[in-house]
């Protein structure tokens, strides 16, 4: 029997994704449904310092996540600005601020707003 190895980076991601999905009320933002839905990073996640930023993340269902995204990306970046207006900008300036993880801090502060936003939730 093989032991899993605790993976930190993978914990984080998951997470960050469960963060994402609550903020959003575990809809899709774009169309509203709750089923098959992703936490999509608006900057990609190899952006390590935007990782496991909130305002990174948006909740897309499969569809609108690999078809309407990935088919219409100019569309998808006219809808991201109308709908969050200087998010793009704002992000942008995050990217290249320097950053590192320790893990452990990330773990408590990212349990810590799960939990807060769970309270939230009828």
């Amino acid at each position: 029997m093989r032991i899993k190895k605790y993976n930190p980076i993978k914990y984080c991601d998951d997470l960050w994704a469960e963060w994402v999905k609550l903020r959003d009320g575990k809809k899709c933002v774009k169309c509203g449904t709750e089923f098959e839905l992703h936490s999509h990073h608006i900057i990609k996640r190899g952006v390590w310092n935007l990782r496991y930023d909130i305002d990174n993340g948006l909740t897309l269902c499969f569809y609108d996540h690999f078809h309407w995204l990935r088919q219409n990306p100019m569309d998808y970046i006219k809808w991201l600005n109308d709908k969050y207006p200087g998010l793009l900008d704002k992000l942008e300036l995050k990217r290249y601020e320097k950053a590192r993880h320790d893990y452990t801090l990330l773990v408590i502060c990212l349990e810590s707003e799960i939990r807060k936003l769970k309270r939230r939730q009828p």
